[in-house]
């Protein structure tokens, strides 16, 4: 032995004079001679030498001497190594049943536990994570409630695994605590799927009962995981109801789901709204269980169904529900149809449309508000079968020129003909609302001939942008009415707007081709008189034409006046 060796101090004499200083200072020089070390570790741990305890800590931190520093500190038993022994198991896990730091732990007895779960209700993470690992390991039933509150106040994710793996080394003795938790519907969501995860591990048949009750009435989310739990305990279904949902959530074998039959069809129907990942499955396995199965079906839950059907699954399975959607429908309630009107897919609703034919008057409401559909057919369809209704739909359709569908409203109460609509027509021309209704309801109203014609008439007004007059103008010309001629000509000279001048104008012309042996006298004379009364009044107003228009108009009221005048010339000759 060297000189260096002579100077090693004696640990036994040292414990036995319980000179726990020379012991501190012996445990010191552990970086150089381990065996001195660790042969300090033990007799301060003997000596139960509080003072030791921070200058154990640090040795948790070095592999040679860690066993013998935790075991130290264990037998010390001072709270305040607690956390630094749960920090070690951060910089080396112990598996399960645990090593020396969980020995140490386990020394503490109560105090200890009850500390450590203190740690857990903490709010560092990195403490949380080590107190689940430590508690794990420890497996003692009295860990079980701080476990639970922890878990149920949704950590992250690595803390909560290790929440879980620990509920689980525990065994059944958790089951009355985690059961609860899977329950309550304010539970969160990742915190629940732990809890499930607790239950089937735990092979606890207590669990699979509070399991079968998650699968009758959770969400479709959580009874992913339920039946996923179910079957790894070995459960069996004790009704219909549980045999569809153990089936539809378990890898969707709706192939069993089907072989169940009509019985099965309502609890089928009710996963529509739990899974609707899953509806064009649910609406191939009730049409194969029972074909008329719409028919007694909520309207509400047929759309979305159809729906599914034609956008989702394989080519195969959408071009089969495409192809029996129109005979399905056919035979569908007008209530049904009413419900499957409002579905987003076009496809589905221009079936629908097609379908309300067979209910007539029964079905003028829905096809006055299929007139608003996005979809060219099925407005186009609605309007086609309104129509063919008639008299019956004129009510619902005057009061559809108040909405979306206000312009193949007015369309199709020109088609019909019926007199009762020239007034509600002429109230949608003037309203002003849009321009293209103004237009249409003009159109609408010259049909009507000298009815409508007196309708035009009272909406012409020399008003500068509004689409009613201009409209009115415009359709005055398709009435041929001799009595459009006065009101024409005094517009034109009234006129402030350009384009208003342009349709009256054009108008104007058509009249007097149509039916010149109707015209008075004095209406050509008025006429006669039209291009210098009119380019009179413009060219000395504030309005907007250019010269190259007050030029053309200028040409186009001298052909007036001229025609005019011979027209008079013709009356003049023949008497």
């Amino acid at each position: 032995m060297g000189l260096f060796g002579l100077l090693e101090p004696d640990v036994e004499k040292l414990k036995a004079r319980r000179d726990v200083d020379g012991l501190l200072r012996a445990l010191a020089r552990a970086g150089k001679n381990e065996q001195l070390g660790l042969a300090a570790a033990r007799a301060l741990a003997e000596l139960k030498a509080a003072r030791a305890v921070d200058a154990l800590v640090p040795w948790l931190q070095r592999g040679e001497l860690r066993p013998a520093a935790a075991e130290a500190l264990g037998a010390i038993g001072d709270l305040r190594a607690v956390e630094p022994l749960l920090r070690s198991l951060l910089f080396a896990p112990e598996p399960p049943p645990g090593g020396p730091v969980t020995a140490a732990l386990r020394a503490f007895g109560t105090a200890g536990s009850d500390a450590i779960a203190a740690l857990l209700a903490g709010s560092d993470e990195a403490l949380q994570l080590a107190a689940a690992r430590a508690l794990g390991n420890l497996a003692d039933a009295r860990a079980v409630v701080p476990l639970v509150a922890a878990l149920e106040r949704n950590p992250p994710w690595n803390t909560g695994t290790t929440i879980v793996a620990a509920l689980v080394r525990i065994g059944p003795p958790a089951t009355p605590s985690v059961a609860p938790l899977v329950l309550r519907p304010d539970c969160p969501a990742q915190a629940q799927r732990w809890a499930i995860e607790c239950l089937a591990e735990s092979g606890d048949p207590r669990g699979a009962e509070v399991l079968a009750q998650l699968l009758e009435s959770a969400p479709g989310p959580v009874r992913h995981p339920a039946v996923r739990a179910l079957r790894q305990l070995q459960w069996q279904p004790a009704n219909l109801r549980q045999q569809v949902l153990l089936a539809a959530y378990g890898g969707g074998d709706w192939d069993a789901v089907a072989a169940l039959g009509t019985p099965a069809r309502d609890v089928v129907l009710e996963l529509a709204e739990a899974m609707p990942e899953a509806r064009s499955n649910i609406f191939r396995t009730l049409t194969r269980i029972d074909p008329d199965w719409f028919l007694t079906a909520p309207p509400a839950a047929v759309a979305p169904l159809l729906e599914a059907a034609l956008a989702t699954g394989t080519d195969t399975a959408r071009a089969e529900a495409r192809a029996a959607l129109p005979a399905l429908l056919a035979a569908a309630p007008r209530e049904l149809l009413r419900e499957v009107m409002k579905a987003k897919e076009p496809e589905v609703r221009r079936a629908a449309v097609g379908a309300l034919a067979r209910h007539g008057a029964a079905a003028v409401p829905t096809l006055v508000t299929a007139l608003a559909d996005q979809d060219d057919f099925v407005r186009d369809n609605a309007a086609a079968q309104l129509a063919g209704i008639g008299e019956p739909a004129v009510d619902a359709l005057i009061a559809g020129l108040a909405g979306r569908g206000a312009i193949p409203a007015a369309r199709v109460l020109g088609r019909i003909g019926t007199a009762r609509a020239i007034k509600p027509l002429a109230t949608a021309l003037r309203g002003g609302r849009e321009s293209a209704l103004a237009w249409v309801a003009g159109e609408v109203l010259a049909g009507f001939g000298t009815a409508g014609a007196r309708e035009l008439i009272a909406a012409l007004e020399p008003r500068r942008g509004r689409p009613d007059n201009e409209a009115a103008a415009a359709a005055l010309g398709r009435t041929g009415a001799p009595e459009a001629v006065g009101p024409l000509v005094a517009l034109l000279v009234r006129a402030s707007d350009l384009g208003c001048v342009v349709k009256a104008e054009a108008s104007l012309w058509q009249i007097l081709r149509a039916v010149p042996e109707q015209l008075t006298d004095d209406d050509l004379r008025a006429v006669a008189g039209l291009a210098d009364r009119t380019l009179s009044v413009h060219s000395t107003s504030d309005h907007s034409w250019d010269h190259g228009r007050y030029d053309d108009h200028k040409h186009r009221f001298g052909a007036l006046r001229d025609w005019a005048n011979e027209e008079l010339a013709r009356r003049c000759q023949e008497t």
